[in-house]
């Protein structure tokens, strides 16, 4: 298939990846039933008819055809039956819901190059039908895109461009369920290998394992969608990633094309060696697992492309056909403990030595020759000792497969099965010996036994042979323990030894395996025996001794050895040899970038596993290495491989750095005075069983002086835990612990306005008390004017400057109370009336602000611009509404006639009105007066009654209104033709409006300068108990047992701010001392000697507090003499420090 796309190779680490991932619900297909192969050992059909490029092509090649690329895929979508194009669509889309279910995220990119990979290969199976092609490519999709959301869009159409080409050829033999498993195994495999493949190597990878698993599904009637996609999954992933390990120089003969025949050849193999006939009882039915399908594919696909010489694609898909199919089906003819013991890497391995070996003397094999020989090697080495090791085993199936070939060609065998029991018998031989003997010896003695026993066809069967080989190997590999033999040597006695035993067992008829053995250590031990006594027949010529000696002398045989090493990744420090051997002394070396590095000397024969080769200097990137076994002696290379080494750093250990000190505040914020980590991070603080935390930081970012947000706050000192924390996994990088002191702010004083019902003249109003934090105005409006609705609600825009009425002098910041407002006279607004109609008003009173501070108000005369209200949080104005009631005028009293005498007619009667605990309102005439003001001294309630000196004739008309009032001095003025005479608060315990008295009554002179009898204030008794002190309270703090008697330490707290001066004393218990009668503001504490006459004895301490206010005194009472101490001598719960006393 010919692709327009942009090839980006990006070589990284990759895994394969667990096809744990679940699939679409397939349906069942037919059970294993056993059938035999219909399409016999023939070549799978090529997908598509198309060849990928030729290795060597280059991509250069790919871009020059876009144009004529472009033209034909336009006409191949052209000729698309409309059905199979929304065939197609639906396919990607069911793949696509899938892998978004499963938190895959999906590009629209990604989208069209699926649809345009599964297009281009519909067009060419225009036969499929509507059901197999959105089943093909919906498993197709799902394949790709499960494994990794960073899959690019070229990868994704060759990808799944290939796998439906493949599973798409096969549409006359499979049904649409088998498609979709084989395409997502193909595509899954292949994707895993997406870092180190070009676009070419995963679409011919695809194509051929999706092909191979197709056509054996179908051929087989296979129904397990497991075994299906594990299948393809294995041989994509294996050829793919043995293919990286094929030199460029060996590309010449190991193409794409040979590629994909492997892949086609070891899913095909590897499916079907997993549903053979079943040849063990029912209950060992689980023998092969998806995971040994997988493996056995894989090591199928990579050992089918080790070749040196030239190889046809058929016979490549032949040997990994052979190798995948052996393996398991060997899995399936031992027993059941055996099974648990043969690992998936131990298949994996088998599968590539059989698929080696067989195709290593492929020049004059027949494709059926190949695949017997890699199919009989697969199986007869999984027969499995526990001591057997993975390169073991690969050297005994490559040597039994190889041995079997040649001998096949060499012999001209054709019969099939002879030439697997040759391979099996070796292989299973070997591995018998394989722990007394090396790993070239494994070989040469599988691969001297195989092709002796075959060379037996004509005569002996092919249980005769199996058992000829197998006992061959079972004998030379016992003899040979006592004996120097060269590797030369062991291959020639396996092989003659392996021929005499089939004879043998041809002609004597001879099928039993031990009786084989023995037969074999017979001939052997003859061969041993003879070669060890040769005696001259002749006497030889002195004088030519030496020249004869010289010339007969056998040449040393050539030092073999043997190197298993794999691509990796690593931190480019250290390399890992899996395993290396050799038949001299030897040692490893590795070779980069110039360098080259070396291990050890290992001993002739001696197996090194998992070697580690320490990289000095170390990789940086990636790089391809060559690995050598080389000679001790001469330096020879014995053996090489060339790997990919991909370097994978460690990812640096975050750091950071936390700066944070002990701070005091009002338990809102706290301050990191600098952090930073050299990853994206963020701040957090742990307190009280809360953590809060910052918004993430990025990565070098400097904060400094940053805040953290506490929330809920601190209410009381906390000890804080502060971290930096990482933004990605929450990693601690830096903490501290500091202590937070919490020091709440005192509340900012806020506007507030009272202004309660009253009755008037109607030319003014008392507005009971302003509070202006910045000082300014009060305004009295006109609330009918308004018709505003809820106070509460009123808003700046409710307020017009036009509807005010009155205005207050400039206030002082801070509350001031009794604020007498004249109405209607507002600078900036004219009135027509002096004052308010008979009857009932609702005014409002607003707090407003002295924005020009020039005390004079100016809300009216600009229209609202100066002096704005203030306003409340909810930015509605500060006010307060009352209904002002202006009763009737008295009719004028006409005027007296003159008595005879001269006398004029008596005023009216002054009124009182009391409006507060401090403030008292005097309507009509006042020459003096006399107030009496109660207060709470230290030593309890007292009063003052007094007459203040006040110039009356300097004030207004003393028939007008006149307000006596307490306050922090004495002073008389006038306020706006009201008299105000202020007198001294005397108290000592300021109440909560810090006033610490009250006035109690209020006496006015009659016209000869005589007090009247006094007016009291109506709420005096409630108004006293706002300005007592507040009650103290008392302790007992400690009584301790003395040789005299008991010590008791007494305490107590007075919050107020005076002392206070009160009767004391002990009113129960024996003491001489007597307690404060003065107690101090704050706490305190005193002790004295109490001396108990009885166990039940307590002593008690009472301050009286009636005259401050209290009817009852306070008290504390100690615990009982016997609790703390007893009299008789019996010891107490706890005879110190008694400190619970009962207070009242």
């Amino acid at each position: 298939m010919n692709r327009v796309a942009l090839v980006v190779t990006v070589v990284v680490a990759t895994g394969m990846v667990s096809s744990a991932v679940v699939a679409p619900v397939l349906a069942a297909g037919a059970e294993e039933s056993g059938l035999e192969r219909r399409g016999g050992d023939a070549p799978l059909e090529a997908a598509s008819g198309s060849a990928p490029m030729a290795a060597g092509s280059g991509q250069a090649a790919v871009r020059s055809t876009a144009g004529a690329g472009a033209q034909r895929q336009q006409s191949q979508h052209a000729q698309l039956q409309q059905e199979q194009e929304d065939a197609v669509e639906e396919g990607v889309d069911e793949g696509i819901e899938i892998v978004q279910s499963q938190g895959v995220e999906v590009t629209q990119e990604q989208r069209a190059a699926a649809i345009d990979g599964a297009l281009e290969s519909v067009s060419q199976h225009q036969e499929a039908d509507v059901e197999q092609v959105q089943q093909a490519t919906a498993g197709a999709v799902h394949g790709a895109l499960v494994q990794d959301q960073q899959v690019d869009v070229e990868q994704v159409q060759a990808v799944v461009g290939g796998a439906t080409d493949g599973a798409l050829a096969q549409n006359q033999t499979a049904n649409a369920t088998q498609m979709q498993s084989a395409t997502w195994g193909a595509a899954h495999g292949a994707i895993a290998q997406k870092q180190r493949a070009t676009v070419d190597q995963l679409q011919v990878a695809t194509r051929g394992a999706a092909a191979g698993a197709t056509r054996e599904a179908g051929e087989n009637d296979v129904g397990k969608a497991g075994t299906i996609r594990e299948a393809a999954q294995g041989a994509a992933y294996g050829v793919i990633e043995q293919y990286q390990n094929v030199t460029v120089e060996q590309r010449q003969q190991v193409t794409l094309e040979h590629v994909q025949s492997a892949a086609a050849g070891a899913s095909a193999g590897a499916l079907v060696g997993a549903v053979q006939e079943q040849r063990v009882d029912v209950e060992q039915v689980q023998r092969v697992t998806i995971k040994q399908v997988q493996q056995a594919a894989m090591g199928a696909a990579r050992g089918a492309l080790v070749q040196r010489q030239e190889v046809s694609v058929e016979q490549t898909q032949a040997a990994a056909r052979g190798a995948g199919k052996g393996s398991l089906e060997q899995i399936q003819r031992v027993e059941i403990e055996q099974v648990q013991r043969i690992s998936i890497t131990q298949i994996q391995e088998a599968s590539f030595g059989a698929a080696k070996g067989s195709i290593s003397q492929s020049q004059e094999a027949t494709v059926e020759q190949i695949q017997a020989a890699a199919e009989g090697s697969a199986g007869g080495v999984l027969v499995q000792r526990q001591e057997v090791s993975i390169t073991q085993v690969q050297s005994a199936a490559t040597g039994a497969a190889a041995g079997a070939v040649s001998s096949a060609v060499q012999n001209q065998v054709v019969d099939i099965e002879q030439i697997q029991a040759a391979a099996r018998g070796a292989g299973q031989g070997a591995v018998t010996q394989v722990q007394i003997v090396s790993v070239v010896q494994v070989q040469v003695l599988a691969e001297g036994a195989s092709a002796g026993a075959l060379s037996q066809a004509q005569e002996a069967t092919a249980e005769q042979i199996q058992a000829a080989a197998s006992g061959t190997c079972l004998a030379v590999g016992e003899q040979i323990q006592t004996q120097e033999v060269s590797v030369t040597q062991l291959q020639e006695i396996a092989e003659t030894t392996a021929t005499d035993t089939a004879t043998t067992a041809a002609e004597q008829d001879i099928e039993d395996a031990d009786e084989l053995v023995s037969v074999a250590a017979e001939d052997v031990e003859e061969r041993l025996e003879e070669d060890e006594e040769e005696p001259a027949d002749e006497p030889v010529d002195e004088a030519d001794d030496e020249g004869e000696d010289e010339g007969d002398e056998e040449a040393p045989p050539e030092p073999e050895a043997t190197l298993s090493v794999a691509g990796q990744t690593g931190d480019g420090t250290t390399l890992t040899v899996d395993e290396a051997s050799a038949s001299v002394d030897y040692y490893l070396a590795v070779s980069y970038d110039d360098e080259t590095a070396t291990s050890d000397d290992f001993d002739a024969d001696e197996t090194a596993e998992n070697a580690t080769l320490e990289l000095e200097p170390p990789l940086e990137e990636d790089a391809t290495v060559d690995v050598e076994v080389r000679a001790a002696e001469d330096d020879a290379v014995l053996a090489s491989e060339t790997i990919e080494y991909t370097v994978e750093l460690e990812e640096p250990t975050p750091e950071a750095t936390l700066s944070v000190a002990d701070q005091t505040g009002n338990g809102t914020t706290l301050t990191v005075d600098e952090a930073s980590a050299s990853v994206d991070y963020y701040l957090t603080a742990s307190y009280d069983d809360v953590t809060v935390e910052t918004d993430s930081i990025e990565a070098d970012e400097a904060l400094e002086n940053a805040s953290i947000e506490l929330e809920p706050p601190l209410e009381e000192n906390a000890t804080v835990d502060v971290e930096v924390r990482a933004a990605e996994d929450d990693a601690v990088l830096a903490n501290e612990t500091i202590e937070y002191a919490v020091e709440l702010e005192e509340p900012t004083p806020v506007a507030n306005v009272t202004f309660t019902d009253q009755t008037s003249n109607g030319t003014n109003v008392t507005v009971d008390s302003v509070e202006a934090p910045d000082g300014g105005f009060v305004a009295v409006y006109d609330a009918d004017a308004l018709e505003v609705g809820d106070v509460d609600d009123l808003t700046v825009d409710d307020l017009e400057p036009e509807s005010v009425i009155g205005v207050s002098d400039a206030l002082e910041a801070g509350e001031t109370e009794n604020v007498t407002v004249d109405l209607f006279d507002v600078p900036g607004l004219e009135f027509d009336e002096e004052s308010l109609e008979e009857g009932e008003h609702t005014l409002l009173a607003v707090a407003h602000r002295d924005t020009d501070e020039d005390e004079s108000f100016g809300y009216a005369e600009t229209d609202g611009d100066a002096d704005e209200p203030y306003l409340e949080d909810d930015e509605t104005a500060v006010a307060d509404d009352a209904v002002v009631t202006v009763e009737p005028a008295e009719p004028e009293t006409p005027d007296e006639p003159v008595e005879a005498d001269g006398d004029e007619a008596e005023p009216a009667e002054p009124e009182v009105e009391f409006l507060n605990c401090t403030a008292v309102e005097i309507s009509g005439e006042v020459d003096a007066i006399e107030y009496t003001q109660q207060f709470y001294a230290t030593d309890g309630l007292d009063e003052e009654t007094a007459t203040p000196q006040v110039p009356w004739e300097q004030l207004a008309d003393g028939n007008g209104t006149t307000i006596v009032r307490i306050g922090p001095e004495e002073r008389a003025f006038e306020d706006d033709d009201t008299r105000v005479v202020q007198i001294e608060d005397r108290g000592a315990y300021p109440a909560e409006n810090d006033r610490s008295s009250i006035l109690a009554s209020i006496a006015l002179a009659d016209d000869q300068g005589e007090f009247e009898q006094a007016i009291d204030n109506p709420d005096a008794e409630d108004c006293l108990e706002d300005v007592r002190p507040i009650r103290p309270e008392l302790t007992v703090e400690e009584t301790t047992p003395t040789d005299d008697g008991i010590d008791v330490t007494f305490g107590y707290e007075n919050p107020n701010e005076n002392p206070i001066v009160a009767q004391s004393a002990f009113v129960e218990g024996t003491t001489a001392d007597e307690p404060p009668e003065e107690l101090a503001s704050g706490t305190s504490t005193f002790t004295v000697e109490w001396t108990p006459e009885s166990d039940d004895e307590r002593l008690v301490w009472e301050v009286d507090l009636s005259s401050h206010g209290y009817d009852e005194p306070a008290t504390v009472a100690t615990p009982t003499a016997g609790e703390v101490a007893p009299l008789e001598g019996q010891e107490s719960p706890d005879s110190e420090n008694q400190s619970n006393g009962v207070a009242g």
